[in-house]
């Protein structure tokens, strides 16, 4: 699991890369069906003080962003990373918080605070999930068709007005030879 960190502070910003923290290769590639990560633990003291709040900032499988503090007291969904980071911000105040991204797919395992909308834009999502599979076979069957019905006109048009002496291959009628 890659992971990033960001401390946040009303006064200055740093970041600290943390490389591969489990060994694991990041992986971007498609999300496992309904395979998801277990949250981390709160990283340990000589990386981040105790006295910190963590957040981490990461995506579900509905590529929404989820925010989620390492204590699990508080957390939600996001339809921008933006909105993500401000609400880690609005939940530390006034000290600031360290953040950090997760590369894994993560569900948010308690209330959602964040995106009241997010929940059934998911539900959403996912239907046209389903549909969009038929949709696109359909669209593709009925270009076939069509495709066909050209072959069989352009067919007929070279069996009628060419006299099978030529073959048209333009699409353009206007390339016709004029028959007299």
């Amino acid at each position: 699991m890659l992971v990033r960190a960001e401390i946040q502070h009303s006064r200055h910003r740093r970041r600290s890369g943390f490389g591969l923290a489990t060994g694991h290769p990041r992986s971007d590639g498609p999300i496992r069906a309904l395979a998801t990560a277990k949250w981390p633990a709160r990283p340990a003291n000589h990386i981040v003080s105790e006295a910190i709040p963590v957040f981490f900032i990461a995506r579900n499988r509905d590529c929404f962003w989820v925010a989620r503090a390492a204590d699990a007291r508080t957390g939600g969904i996001f339809l921008t990373k933006r909105s993500a980071l401000l609400f880690a911000k609005r939940n530390s105040q006034p000290l600031g918080c360290a953040t950090i991204f997760l590369a894994e797919r993560f569900e948010l395992d308690i209330r959602n605070q964040g995106n009241r909308f997010a929940d059934p834009l998911s539900a959403i999502k996912r239907a046209l999930a389903d549909l969009v599979p038929k949709a696109l076979q359909k669209l593709l069957a009925t270009s076939a068709r069509a495709r066909a019905d050209m072959r069989r006109n352009r067919t007929a048009i070279e069996k009628d007005l060419l006299q099978g002496h030529a073959r048209h291959t333009t699409k353009n009628d206007d390339d016709l030879p004029m028959m007299g």
